[in-house]
């Protein structure tokens, strides 16, 4: 619930406690959920996301939801997590390469900012 506050200080507490408990898996279902809810907040689900990428690795199926979201920020920020973790890049390939072509621009700054960072991404040249 914190996530959601509409007070700043709140939001941040909340998720550096969230963060601060890594070896609680609940709690990395419980900000995937609120992530992928349509009806949450664009605030509680972008804090919930920003929470999730702190806490680690995000996983491979969660990931690939982000980045086919409706929320273009959401999308960006799960282009971004890629670039920052490029081991996970190559199960999310498709969804990366498809990034660079986003209608959101900031998506595909995104993109073109993990591509330096993910350079298996470029297309297999034949």
């Amino acid at each position: 619930e914190g996530l959601g506050s509409g007070n700043g200080y709140t939001r941040e507490q909340c998720r550096r406690l969230l963060i601060e408990r890594r070896e609680d898996d609940s709690i990395d279902r419980a900000l995937q959920q609120v992530v992928l809810d349509e009806q949450r907040s664009e605030t509680w689900r972008r804090e919930a996301l920003w929470t999730a990428i702190s806490r680690g690795e995000l996983e491979t199926d969660f990931h690939r939801a982000v980045l086919r979201a409706n929320d273009s920020a959401l999308r960006a920020w799960g282009v971004r997590a890629a670039g920052n973790r490029p081991a996970s890049a190559e199960a999310l390939r498709a969804e990366l390469l498809a990034a660079a072509e986003d209608e959101s621009a900031d998506v595909r700054l995104q993109a073109v900012i993990a591509a330096a960072e993910i350079r298996p991404l470029a297309p297999a040249q034949r």
